[in-house]
């Protein structure tokens, strides 16, 4: 039998206190690193939503410099003398102080996501979805310089000179006379169309280029091109540096490559290296960081072999969590998981023998943990010390979006191949998609009696029979995109683009959730007890009423962009899309503010089983004791004037609090079962 957790709090009930509530742990340390660039001794980093973190110690340790550039999509750095540059979607960005603190600059764009940036003495050029813009004034003006740019989706820039080159969506342009015009620089070397230009470095006449198609190279500015993929055995090349001597060449899923003959032939620079989707570089000619979907890692020249140098880049995108009740697993966008251990408080690395493939949904079924992910279903039955993945009995991996099991009967929703079923905990398996219409699969739930599927852009459907055959149950449900499930009670609650929608018991009809003015996407959802939690784009929302109605509460989350949430004992803890995972109390967040240091009474044992006896101070003193749940309503309320045995073995599992008084203190206690 699993162990049942009842929480019962007494409760200090003033007002809110003064400070946040919600909390950044300390990890999972990581994320996707889009940018780097050194000034001075200072690494600096941009990210995916964590926005820019610094390090002046070679890595060593990572701060994050938020101010000003509060949860961006960083994807450039660059340095003019004193200053700092960063381009994010959002436009571009300066510093004074070395990335403390940032200043918005106002390009002229109706959709300014800068994408690249070069600096060439007093110019400033930034690569953006609308096209290169130059500023002579460190950006407090900009004009365009679109002249023969027939693509307007910027990707890379490179300057040496008055000789620009600009990668953009379908080509290669080159200027030679500052940006003022451009002229088509077609190589002739890949007939493909969509041929993505990611970067181009120079050094002296020698200029490569990394293409989605592999490495091409000119020794004469760029009139000429040959293909330079010798010894490159992944051709997606998405980055490149020279650093002394040697060229460096970072691709999506192949790791590093290195050439010291310039760029004519290339050899693996892998060892110790983690993720190997390489996103950019920086180097300032004895050390090489190379930022990946997953962190940072560092290269030594007289070493060669790389160092994860993470501690402090608290810039995960963590799109799953889940909990044992003892510990909580995140994984991440980067295709990780790690372990937080509740008791300590401290996060380690759970991630043998996964594939480095988006993680989106972990459920724990006793003994053994799944973890669908985007390269398939992975099973461990060891604690999640060792991953293995689950054979579907075909040639295809399908990208595993949401996992339920009921006994030895599991199912998988998957993105192309629909709902898959095996009878007998995952040794054979077969698709059941009858009356299912063939989009993805991003939601499961079981009511005990029947299972339901959310089908991004289809609505819910339901079957009786283990998916043998499916109904479509869409009436009332305005938003079919749908991106999660959940049960409370008897009510199943989904989560859409456009809010919640709740189907009560017995009941054929959805219902629109009032979440409010600012109806937020919800991606997924959290049960305890009486109350569902939900993850959305705009913070941690909650609900009492079955899904009804919600309230947020994100005071102190300066990240509200919520990929994922779980309920690990008396916590709330929400993976974000770019901070990692941040926790809260549900007491906290309930409007209950606080426990009393000295509540005037003891409790004991703590924890209890069976019952617990609560002895006041003052034994003189009849004292009126109250019992909730969640929902405020009342469980148990009696006098006390000594001390009183109180069975707490008939109470429902879940989260109670015992009130003193006219609920003037609290006290805590934990009851297993």
């Amino acid at each position: 039998m699993k162990n049942c957790i009842i929480t019962i709090m007494v409760i200090l009930c003033f007002g809110r206190p003064g400070f946040s509530q919600w909390n950044q742990t300390a990890g999972p340390f990581g994320g996707f690193v889009n940018s780097l660039c050194l000034s001075g001794s200072r690494v600096v980093a941009g990210t995916n939503g964590g926005s820019v973190f610094f390090s002046d110690d070679l890595g060593a340790n990572w701060t994050r410099s938020a101010s000003g550039l509060e949860n961006a999509y960083v994807y450039a750095l660059a340095v003019k003398g004193n200053y700092l540059l960063a381009g994010s979607a959002n436009g571009c960005h300066i510093s004074s102080d070395a990335g403390n603190t940032w200043t918005g600059l106002t390009i002229g764009l109706s959709s300014p996501g800068t994408k690249a940036l070069a600096v060439d003495g007093e110019r400033i050029f930034a690569g953006t979805n609308g096209g290169v813009l130059r500023s002579m004034d460190n950006g407090t003006t900009w004009i365009r310089m679109n002249t023969g740019l027939n693509n307007l989706k910027v990707m890379s820039l490179a300057i040496r000179a008055d000789t620009l080159f600009a990668g953009t969506e379908d080509g290669l342009y080159i200027s030679n006379d500052g940006g003022n015009s451009w002229n088509f620089n077609n190589t002739s070397l890949v007939n493909t169309y969509y041929v993505w230009y990611y970067s181009t470095v120079i050094r002296d006449s020698l200029v490569l280029t990394a293409t989605s198609f592999g490495v091409i190279r000119s020794i004469d500015m760029g009139r000429t091109w040959v293909k330079s993929n010798a010894g490159l055995t992944n051709l997606k090349v998405e980055t490149l540096i020279v650093s002394g001597t040697k060229i460096y060449a970072g691709t999506r899923a192949g790791g590093v490559f290195v050439s010291d003959d310039d760029g004519q032939s290339w050899s693996p620079c892998n060892l110790g290296l983690g993720n190997n989707t390489i996103k950019c570089f920086a180097s300032d000619g004895s050390t090489v960081f190379a930022g990946t979907e997953e962190g940072i890692n560092r290269l030594s020249l007289d070493r060669n072999d790389w160092v994860p140098v993470l501690n402090g880049l608290s810039a995960t995108s963590v799109s799953s969590v889940a909990s044992d009740g003892n510990s909580l697993l995140a994984g991440t966008a980067g295709g990780t998981i790690s372990v937080f251990n509740l008791a300590p408080g401290s996060w380690s690395s759970a991630s043998q023998g996964l594939k480095q493939n988006e993680i989106e949904c972990i459920s724990f079924t006793d003994p053994v943990i799944y973890a669908g992910t985007w390269g398939g279903l992975f099973k461990s039955a060891d604690q999640n010390k060792t991953w293995s993945l689950v054979s579907f009995g075909y040639s295809a991996t399908p990208h595993v979006m949401a996992f339920i099991a009921k006994g030895s009967k599991l199912f998988a929703g998957t993105w192309f191949e629909g709902l898959q079923y095996s009878p007998d905990n995952g040794a054979t398996w077969s698709a059941r998609n009858a009356n299912l219409p063939a989009m993805p699969v991003r939601g499961l739930v079981d009511n005990g009696e029947k299972i339901y599927a959310g089908i991004y852009q289809g609505g819910v459907f339901v079957t009786s029979n283990d998916g043998q055959s499916w109904s479509e149950i869409n009436n009332g449900l305005a938003d079919k995109w749908i991106f999660s499930l959940a049960r409370i009670g008897k009510t199943i609650v989904s989560g859409t683009m456009n809010g919640a929608f709740y189907l009560q018991e017995n009941d054929t009809t959805w219902k629109q959730s009032d979440m409010g003015t600012l109806v937020p996407r919800v991606y997924n959802f959290a049960v305890s007890d009486n109350l569902i939690f939900a993850a959305t784009s705009n913070g941690v929302y909650f609900s009492r009423d079955n899904g009804a109605t919600w309230v947020a509460n994100n005071d102190g989350l300066f990240n509200k962009r919520i990929n994922s949430i779980a309920v690990a004992g008396r916590n709330l803890y929400a993976g974000t899309g770019g901070s990692g995972v941040w926790t809260s109390s549900i007491s906290w967040l309930l409007g209950i503010d606080g426990i009393s240091k000295d509540p005037g009474i003891k409790v004991y044992p703590n924890p209890a089983s069976d019952f617990i006896i609560i002895q006041p101070t003052d034994l003189n003193q009849v004292q009126k004791i109250s019992i909730v749940n969640l929902l405020g309503q009342p469980i148990l309320t009696i006098s006390i004037s000594g001390q009183t045995k109180i069975d707490v073995a008939r109470f429902p599992a879940g989260i109670y609090f015992i009130q003193m008084g006219n609920g003037q203190k609290t006290f805590e206690l934990i009851v297993n079962h």
